[in-house]
């Protein structure tokens, strides 16, 4: 379900999120989540009105239905969470939804937004759009662009803090809106990608998401039993760029503290466990995560593959995962809908290219990872 396509409109998957302040683990009250203080409303949808206009996802095992499970775990009222699911989505129910639940909020109050399903950003205004379940082709008349909803956060909200994510093709337009914004609320935006990047439809980052609410010691970055949002935008960079081939990003505005604390880790993996490697299937070697070692052999899971991959391997079959680093200014091709297209690497990170093609502007400028990328 990995999209890489270069048209008027690019689709993507995406979601956006907006998390508070942990209470009491080891910080201080105001850089800890407080979730009976948090409201929430989370859009998930997978289908669409219009016969296919857009890619459909598949419904089994969707992510976005288990942040909703996840942030009552945690300790938000369920009557301070909304999810419209699919066809409920529609364009006029998502604002009349925000316009009923935002004024309900109070000073000291987090607000979430969650989004998942396709995102569109339309050439001749550069601007990015979330698809609601009756979106059409006239996608800036009847989708959701994401400046208008952060506008509409920004009017009614009376809370003070606001995180915003995606997980979405451009969903780095959400840090951009996170930066404009210096009045009485602080933003943040953990997103999949940057501005121009595409991304992958496989829920890769929302399960970073829902590891760094849950207390997962793989978020833990520093190992010292406290979850901040800083390390899980770190481990989600890496992730991503490791399983997904892609750049997140992560962009506080003014006034947000980086090192709210998310959660608390409960129990550390053992060791070996959650490493990222390589393992050989068939004569290609793809990327891996450990999931135990015993006798000699390691369990391992294939990225952005389901259980039924899992397996065990031995040493001969397993290497560890070296990221690419190609020299600025090196010419290359880069795969785009099917075809090899002219560019020139520009910078590395994490394994990941950053490119600009030959011939277009710099809104086309985007990371890549190694399978889109030769020399």
């Amino acid at each position: 379900m990995r999209i890489h396509a270069k048209r008027a409109l690019a689709v993507s998957a995406m979601l956006v999120f907006s998390i508070g302040i942990v209470p009491a683990l080891h910080a201080a009250e105001d850089t800890a989540w407080q979730p009976e203080k948090t409201w929430a409303v989370v859009v998930g949808v997978l289908e669409w009105k219009q016969a296919g206009l857009l890619h459909e996802f598949p419904k089994s095992g969707r992510r976005d239905a288990q942040l909703v499970d996840m942030l009552k775990r945690r300790g938000v009222a369920s009557d301070r969470i909304v999810f419209l699911e699919d066809r409920h989505a529609t364009r006029e129910r998502i604002f009349a939804t925000l316009s009923e639940v935002l004024p309900r909020t109070n000073p000291g109050d987090t607000f979430l937004f969650y989004y998942a399903g396709h995102g569109l950003r339309s050439n001749d205004n550069q601007k990015t759009y979330l698809a609601n379940y009756d979106i059409t082709a006239e996608t800036a008349r009847t989708g959701l662009a994401v400046a208008t909803v952060v506008d509409t956060i920004e009017r009614e909200f009376r809370g003070s803090q606001v995180l915003l994510a995606a997980d979405c093709c451009h969903s780095g337009a959400l840090g951009v809106e996170a930066a404009k914004r210096h009045g009485r609320t602080s933003y943040a935006a953990l997103t999949s990608v940057h501005p121009n990047g595409t991304s992958t439809g496989n829920w890769t980052f929302t399960e970073c998401l829902l590891r760094g609410m849950a207390g997962d010691a793989l978020a833990d970055l520093n190992a010292d039993g406290v979850v901040m949002l800083e390390e899980l935008a770190r481990y989600t960079e890496e992730e991503l760029a490791f399983a997904e081939g892609q750049l997140a990003s992560f962009v506080p505005g003014k006034g947000f503290n980086p090192k709210l604390a998310l959660s608390k880790v409960e129990h550390p993996h053992a060791a070996g466990v959650g490493r990222r490697m390589e393992a050989e299937w068939r004569g290609s070697w793809w990327p891996v995560h450990t999931q135990a070692v015993e006798n000699g052999k390691t369990k391992i899971h294939y990225a952005g593959f389901g259980a039924e991959w899992d397996e065990w391997v031995g040493p001969e079959r397993l290497r560890d995962y070296h990221p690419q680093t190609i020299p600025k200014g090196t010419s290359v091709q880069v795969l785009w809908q099917g075809k090899w297209w002219p560019a020139k690497v520009k910078g590395s990170r994490l394994g990941l290219q950053f490119i600009e093609y030959n011939g277009f502007g710099h809104e086309w400028d985007e990371w890549v990872g190694r399978k889109r990328i030769r020399q």
